[in-house]
Parts: C-alpha cells; structure tokens; sequence
C-alpha cells in the first residue's frame, strides 16, 4: 500500500461466527502500526467485538497480553467462558494466526448504559481539555504516519508535545475521530486508547520501536453508548515509568462533549537495538 494514498478502512474488523465458540476475521490491509503488523489496540478492540456479540452483554475490563504481531488476513477467535454470575461474566478471549497471538481476559457486565447517568470523576480530570478541531484545516493527515493513523483516523495534535522532538515531559494529548463509523462504541474505544504512539517517543529526537506487551483498559457505561458519526475523541496519555526497556503508560478517552469513556495502561517493551 502506497503511503501516498491513504484509504478509509474501518479500525475494528467484525467477527462471524463459526460454531463451538470460535469465530472468524479478517484484518484489512491498511491498519499496520510499527513493524508492519496490525495495530494492536485494533485487534483488541476486534475481540472486544467478538466478546460482546458472543455474550449480549457490555465490555467492562479487559486485560489483554499481546503475544507477537497479527498480519492482514484471516484469524481465529476463540472464545472460553470462566465465570457466569447474576451480574458479571468472565470470558478467556484468545486469537490465533498460524499460531497464538493474543489473550485477554474480558469482564462483561449487563449495566444498562444511560445518557443521564452521571459520570464522576476528580476535577483535574476533566479540567483542561481543549475544544475539538473547529475545521478541515484542523486536521492533521501526515503521509509519515504509521499506515493505521493514515488509514484509519483523522487527528489532531493538542498541546505543545510533538513525537520525537525533544521533549521534556513525557505526556502527549490529541482529537481522534475514526473515518468509518462503526456501531460499538467500546470496542472503538478500545482501539482509539491504544492509538497514541508511546510517549517515550516525545522524549526522543530519534526512531524507536516500542511495541504493546500488555494492554489493561477499563470502560464506563458511556462506552455502551452510540456516538453520531463524525464525533471527536479527546486522548490524554502520559508514562507512568521507565526503567531499561520497560515503560508504563496511562491514558484517558473523551468524548468532545466531555464524557470519560474509558482508561487505560498498558506495558510496553523496546527493542533493544532501539533504546536509547
């Protein structure tokens, strides 16, 4: 694919049933993040998919391990209840191309989302989030892009942090809109809370590969919510810590009328011919 001509392509692939809890997918070529292979809070969010179909019920948590790169192409989930109670089901939620590529644990609940029910959260949270991109001019669609985030999504940088430039903090904000809307909010929002490139690489004036090795996120019942198409996402990301090739990331998702959909962390190795 020529990263002169970005196409639209839909960020979280939809599974289909194929009998003794398996399911199929096919990740589009399009959606590959650092190192050629699909981005991975897009193959999350595609079992997050799987997970919500299967059961009828609302992603709540979701602690995945991502085991080596998905390519474009055909793969299998499958899907293995833990626990069913009058609240809460725990299901083992693996993909599998050739060989193991992923598991996650998913709790689903059967909360009913609710446009009036509030959302707390602390002050400084909320505070500081900047208007969304008022323009076409606003948006940012940069052919460097990893193909995902050209493929993918419309974004827009917010706040003075740039990707390798030098930085002095550790912290990166941005809009984010996907350019195929798609029905489920919160396997989107499982995707777009993986989007941000790790934040290390602000801190950086040169390249790095940093890949996903575990991936936690945490959904409020505005994530069961349908959002109009075209909405903006408000991403905050900052590294918890970094020691040798490890490093922690947190990061929060809004909507552009200030509802908190999700959080998430996750653990993120470098290769070591990149670290700096």
């Amino acid at each position: 694919m020529s990263p002169e001509l970005p196409v639209n392509v839909a960020v979280v692939a939809d599974p289909s049933p194929a009998g003794d809890g398996t399911w199929t997918v096919e990740f589009p070529d399009g959606l590959q993040s650092m190192g050629g292979v699909m981005h991975g809070g897009a193959v999350v969010g595609t079992m997050a998919r799987a997970a919500g179909l299967a059961t009828g019920l609302r992603v709540a948590t979701i602690s995945a391990h991502l085991h080596s790169g998905v390519q474009a192409g055909q793969a299998t989930i499958t899907i293995t209840p833990v626990s069913a109670g009058r609240t809460a089901t725990t299901l083992q939620v693996s993909l599998a191309q050739e060989r193991l590529r992923a598991t996650a644990f998913f709790l689903l609940t059967s909360d009913e989302a609710s446009v009036d029910l509030p959302v707390t959260v602390p002050p400084e949270l909320a505070a500081n989030i900047p208007p969304p991109p008022a323009s076409d001019a606003d948006i940012q669609r940069s052919r460097g892009a990893v193909p995902f985030m050209r493929n993918g999504l419309d974004f827009s940088m917010a706040g003075e942090a740039r990707v390798l430039a030098g930085g002095s903090t550790a912290r990166i904000e941005a809009w984010m809109r996907v350019r195929v809307p798609h029905e489920d909010t919160a396997a989107v929002a499982t995707m777009l809370l993986d989007a941000l490139p790790p934040t290390l690489l602000v801190l950086r004036t040169t390249p790095a590969l940093i890949f996903t090795i575990e991936f936690t996120v945490h959904l409020t019942p505005a994530a069961h919510l349908p959002q109009p198409e075209g909405t903006w996402y408000y991403l905050r990301q900052h590294t918890v810590w970094a020691v040798g090739a490890l490093c922690v990331d947190d990061a929060e998702l809004w909507t552009q009328h200030g509802t908190l959909i999700g959080t998430a962390r996750q653990m993120r190795r470098s290769m070591p011919e990149t670290r700096s």
